[in-house]
């Protein structure tokens, strides 16, 4: 029994210290409004005016290892965050308007409401859930680092001591 409890215990430890360095982008340094943690791909853009898109693979002290090089946290000027599906809005407009126009359609053919009423439901089920999926979008993308906006690195990788000091 207490061999299974000592395997158990080993693995479970395992688990627990496999932490991701994170990014957090906090709003005049209280509010947390993005988190950017290890795997994830975002866009930022560094004082000299060049643009880095990738993945951030690690996070250590102030600087964050992306593309095979060191960035320091102090060089970015602004993380941009992209939505990770990028269907057009038009689409999804058009789709909505035929579906509306199919459920008016049907619930007047099959004489279970007048033409009005029928529509003002369709409306309401098609556009209210349209909307529902727009206002999401409608979120800050782009943070400007500096006065309002700033980057916290989150570092959890555990550093060992170097032997003989």
């Amino acid at each position: 029994m207490q061999k299974w409890l000592l395997i158990l215990c080993v693995l479970l430890f395992q688990t627990a210290l496999a932490q991701h360095g994170m990014i957090f982008v906090k709003k005049r340094g209280i509010k947390k409004v993005a988190t950017i943690s290890e795997g994830s791909t975002f866009r930022f853009r560094k004082t000299d005016d060049s643009v880095i898109h990738g993945t951030l693979a690690m996070v250590k002290n102030d600087s964050v290892f992306v593309n095979g090089y060191w960035h320091a946290v102090a060089d970015i000027r602004r993380v941009i965050i992209r939505p990770k599906d990028e269907k057009t809005l038009g689409n999804q407009l058009l789709l909505t308007t035929a579906g509306v126009g199919m459920i008016t359609a049907g619930m007047t053919l099959a004489k279970w409401e007048d033409f009005r009423t029928s529509l003002a439901v369709a409306s309401g089920m098609g556009f209210g859930n349209f909307l529902l999926q727009v206002v999401p979008r409608l979120k800050r993308r782009q943070y400007r680092i500096g006065r309002r906006f700033r980057l916290q690195p989150l570092d959890y990788h555990f550093r060992t001591a170097a032997r003989g000091q």
